[in-house]
Parts: C-alpha cells; structure tokens; sequence
C-alpha cells in the first residue's frame, strides 16, 4: 500500500456534508505546520475537512500532524506515504480521499485567511462554477505584499463562462492553484491528478486542470498567504538537481495538450505556457539559483524550445504580455547565454526581483 492511514478514532469522522475538502501535503516543516493548522481549523466555514499528507517526513512534521489529529479528530484526517512520492502523490491521495464537494490545497508553510473557504465556497456554490480563485499575500516576514487576482474576462464575483472566443486566454493565464477551489466532480470525472515523484507538479495540474473548466470565478480579497521566508521550500533551495523538474513537468503537459483534437485552436496559448515554465523559468532558476551558471544547460534548454516553437516570436501572448526592453533582453540568449544572463541579473537587480 502506498500510504498509511494514522486515523484510528472510531466514530469520529461520521458522514456529514462537507463542503470544501483542503489538501496539504507535508514534508519537514514542523516550523511552520502549527500556523498553518490552526489557520484552517479557525475556518469560519464549518463544514470543511482538513486532510494532511506526510510525504515521509524527517524532522517532527509527522508527530505534531498525528497531535493535531487527535486533539481534532472531526476535522482532520492524516495520511503517511509509505515511500517518498513528493508533493504531486501526497495532493493525489488527498483528492481520492476528499469527501467534499469543492477542494482545496494548501502549501504546509503557508497560512490563510479565517474567511478564506467560506468567502470562496459561497462563490463557487452560488454561481455554480467549476473553479473559482481569491487574491493572496505574499508574507516577506517584515512586511506583506497583496498580490490582486482579477481577471481581464469579466468582472469580479461574476460567472465567467469559457467559451472559444476566450479560452486561449484563460488557459495562457497562469496563476496560483492554492487560492484557488475545484469542483470535485471535475478533478474526479476527468481524472485530472498531479504527477509524482517531481517537483513543480503545480505547473503540470494548474494548467491542465483549466483545460476542462467550464466557467468560473474570482475575488480579489486577499485570502491566502504565501510565507517567502522558508528557506528549504522547493522553490528556494539553492544547487539541488529538483530545479530541473520544471522541464519534465513542462513536457508532460505539453504532450497532454498536443493529445488533444483542438490543439491547433489553443496553439498560442500552449506556446506561451512552455515559453514560461519550461524556458524561462527553467534559464532564471539557473542563473539565480545554482552558484555556478551551466551556460550549456540554458544552451540545451533554449535549444529545444525553439524546436519546438520556432515562431514564438509573434505568439500573442508573449507580443502582449512581454514589454519591448523584456522581449530584446530575452532574445539575446539567442546568440549568447553567456551575455544573456549578465544582461538578466542587472535587469532583475534594477526592476527590483534581483
């Protein structure tokens, strides 16, 4: 069996409506997985389940959820993998186990905001979408930065319904899935899961998932909170070869696409979601994140991509959301890596990223 199960309190999980399932997959953040419990157990939703996966955990993650667990046995269910699957196979167990009709996923370093379920529940639930999302924060310690989530295809708590004429853009509109609640039914009837045993699984399901989503919603209340300050997040851990992850998972959802009889009708947008994860992404992280620069690595990576996408250059998307200055800078890795990402590191330095 691939996880274990350390709920053994009988009766206490009785059938009940539960309206919006929250998924967390865990992995040594005993530092910050108190916060971010007692932020969903202080939802003012009361209808909600919290299901904790542990992915193996080295430090005292499993111990403290196992505690949680007993002291709330009506709201939390906590599961242990029983080999290391990362984070795609810890949300996979969540969804097969979720009992809710709407669910959610939390990163265990983060927290959220005491109305978050509710305020996005009653939104989904009203408007009978498949998805709707709310604005976030992104916690810096000294300060905290709200990041707006509006949408350029309608107005804020309104239906948005997908249809041809703005699919494209709604797919090519990359955005954070934790914000976010799905309808069950939709990740269940189309099986739409994350993969395993990778890092960035986020990039794979948060845009293929937006394939079958038929309409949806948005606030931009800020109700989720990203914490920036964790070191040993995946995204922040420096010289690890997981980095490299993020081309895996951009082929795989490149071939999803590619599967599909209307490809050619959301071409751009497909293009411009590669042009992201697997190109741009991947070249940033190697410029930022490794101590010494593989300019033969960036080489290969933008190889490949102009393989596959030789005319990304009128895509769209890239024309639309790429300034003039963006766009020459990203074209000089064209003819030198080497320049491109001197030129890269002073242009994040003066914009303020770097």
């Amino acid at each position: 069996m691939f996880f274990e199960m350390t709920f053994d309190i009988k009766g206490a999980f009785m059938e009940k409506n539960i309206k919006v399932s929250i998924v967390i997959p865990v992995y040594n953040v005993e530092k910050y997985l108190g916060r971010c419990l007692d932020s969903l157990l202080s939802q003012s939703l009361e209808e909600i389940e919290i299901i904790a996966v542990d992915d193996i955990s080295t430090d005292n993650s499993y111990a403290l959820l196992k505690q949680y667990e007993a002291r709330n046995p009506e709201k939390i269910r906590a599961f242990r993998l029983s080999e290391k699957g990362r984070q795609g196979a810890a949300r996979n167990l969540g969804i097969r186990e979720a009992k809710g009709e709407y669910i959610g996923f939390v990163d265990s370093d983060d927290y959220v905001e005491k109305d978050m379920y509710d305020t996005l529940y009653h939104l989904a639930s009203d408007l009978k979408v498949d998805m709707v999302y709310g604005g976030f924060y992104e916690d810096f310690g000294e300060f905290k930065e709200i990041v707006p989530n509006r949408s350029d295809l309608g107005g804020e708590s309104s239906k948005i319904e997908i249809s041809v004429e703005n699919r494209e853009d709604f797919i090519s509109d990359m955005r954070s899935f934790c914000s976010c609640l799905f309808r069950a039914e939709l990740l269940n009837e189309e099986s739409i899961y994350f993969p395993e045993r990778l890092a960035y699984e986020d990039n794979y399901f948060g845009v293929v998932v937006k394939y079958f989503v038929k309409s949806f919603a948005y606030t931009n209340k800020p109700l989720y909170c990203y914490n920036k300050r964790n070191a040993e997040s995946t995204t922040s851990v420096r010289n690890s070869t997981h980095h490299l992850d993020r081309m895996k998972t951009a082929d795989m959802a490149l071939d999803f696409f590619k599967g599909k009889d209307d490809y050619d009708q959301i071409r751009d947008a497909v293009e411009y979601i590669y042009l992201e994860h697997y190109y741009i992404h991947t070249v940033s992280t190697i410029i930022f994140y490794y101590d010494e620069i593989n300019y033969e690595l960036i080489q290969r990576v933008r190889d490949k991509f102009l393989q596959e996408f030789p005319e990304y250059k009128s895509n769209r998307f890239y024309v639309q959301k790429f300034g003039r200055l963006k766009r020459i800078i990203f074209q000089v890795n064209e003819w030198s890596p080497r320049i491109y990402a001197n030129i890269y590191r002073l242009f994040r330095k003066f914009s303020g990223r770097g």
